[in-house]
């Protein structure tokens, strides 16, 4: 069962510092395949870092993520970010389709029997 800590005990990262640690890793680890002996370079590299800075990247990275981009995105773009198309109505002027309902004379109501 993990350890419960309290809020004032996290740690957050930067987003700052999120980036430049990525990019470090990124650099360090580029184009390379994931052979035995690099994962094995990957936990060396991971463990010149103290866990709770590591925790601190991870808490950093979750938090951007589910934050989604805002007004400064993170591909560098300062431009305002583009309006989304309107959203389609259902059926111009709220009209229903055609069968959509059943008719009076079908099933839905009995006719009385004539004798």
């Amino acid at each position: 069962m993990a350890k419960r800590t309290r809020k004032s005990e996290v740690t957050v990262a930067s987003s700052e510092e999120a980036r430049k640690f990525a990019k470090s890793l990124q650099e360090a680890f580029r184009g390379r395949k994931r052979s035995r002996k690099e994962k094995e370079r990957l936990r060396e590299y991971l463990a010149k870092f103290d866990a709770e800075y590591l925790r601190s990247i991870a808490r950093r990275v979750m938090i951007d993520i589910v934050k989604g981009p805002g007004p400064g995105r993170a591909d560098g773009d300062k431009s305002p970010p583009k309006p989304l198309p309107p959203s389609p109505s259902r059926r111009p002027g709220g009209k229903r389709a055609a069968g959509s309902r059943r008719s009076r004379t079908s099933g839905s109501r009995r006719r009385s029997a004539k004798s």
